[in-house]
């Protein structure tokens, strides 16, 4: 099964089920808070738009959705909230790996 590089799931294990290959549930990673950013979130945000602004790629939305973890999807979040944006060594660190 094919996962591109900066994906959250690359260290996710595959499974088989009725002959078919699936990823298994992912757990959220953990980031370090005290490195974090925090980013008010305005309307017509999107988690790729800040990805983008804080790390030039929108692959790391993953990131910014696992270090908010009250979050489910990135519709759970409202203009006026306040997230954290994991640091961008630590989230390639996890990339990396």
């Amino acid at each position: 099964m094919a996962v591109y590089d900066e994906s959250r799931y690359i260290q996710t294990p595959v499974i088989k089920r009725n002959n078919t290959e699936m990823l298994a549930i992912r757990n959220r990673f953990s980031f370090n808070i005290d490195n974090a950013s925090v980013y008010t979130w305005t309307d017509g945000d999107t988690l790729d738009g800040v990805s983008y602004t804080f790390y030039d790629t929108p692959d790391f939305r993953w990131a910014i959705l696992d270090a908010n973890p009250k979050y489910r999807t990135e519709f759970d979040i409202k203009p006026g909230d306040s997230i954290y944006i994991p640091d961008y060594d630590e989230v390639v660190e996890i990339v990396d790996v």
